[in-house]
């Protein structure tokens, strides 16, 4: 999401040189995945730690549930009129960190809590686990996008793409409530 802001960003290069190539395309561009929180570092955190610590302070974020990300794709490589388009996928409200939190902590029955930590604690962490420092570099950078509010926005490309509208974040926390328990 919003990689058309800066064409300097490496998915914005490759987005350009893919419309360059002459070949159909649709880009999609989706926010944070729901499902980063049922799988991967950040559910690793909630399942050894019961919280997440993040440098997200309270910033909102439109989560995107990978199975509307499926669906638009599916529409995209099955309906020729996509063809040449960019569409922006997020869900339809923007969740502070901690209201994630409590969704998960209600469908799972346990205290999990959020920690907002500063950038520097992040990082920090993160050479500890031995990450390289160019993706430490991406990840802080990243979260200070969070900061400033630019992974909050919603859009309305799921709905026109698929006529219904995306998947609530309550609906998938219902889904998957088995993976906090």
């Amino acid at each position: 999401m919003g990689v058309e802001q800066d064409d300097s960003f490496m998915l914005r290069i490759l987005e350009k040189y893919i419309e360059s190539s002459g070949i159909a395309y649709t880009h999609l561009r989706p926010n944070w995945f729901m499902q980063n929180l049922d799988s991967g570092p950040m559910f690793a955190d909630i399942k050894a730690t019961g919280a997440l610590h993040l440098p997200a302070a309270d910033a909102g974020i439109s989560f995107v549930d990978i199975r509307d990300v499926a669906a638009v794709g599916f529409a995209a490589l099955t309906e020729a009129h996509h063809a040449g388009k960019a569409y922006t996928l997020t869900g339809m409200e923007s969740l502070a960190v901690f209201q994630v939190i409590e969704k998960l902590s209600h469908v799972s029955g346990k205290n999990i809590s959020y920690i907002p930590i500063s950038e520097n604690i992040a990082r920090e962490l993160l050479v500890k686990k031995g990450i390289p420092a160019d993706l430490i570099e991406r990840w802080t950078d990243f979260y200070r996008k969070v900061r400033k509010g630019l992974c909050s926005s919603i859009s309305t490309d799921i709905e026109s793409v698929l006529g219904r509208s995306p998947i609530l974040f309550d609906q998938y926390a219902n889904d998957y409530a088995a993976a906090w328990r």
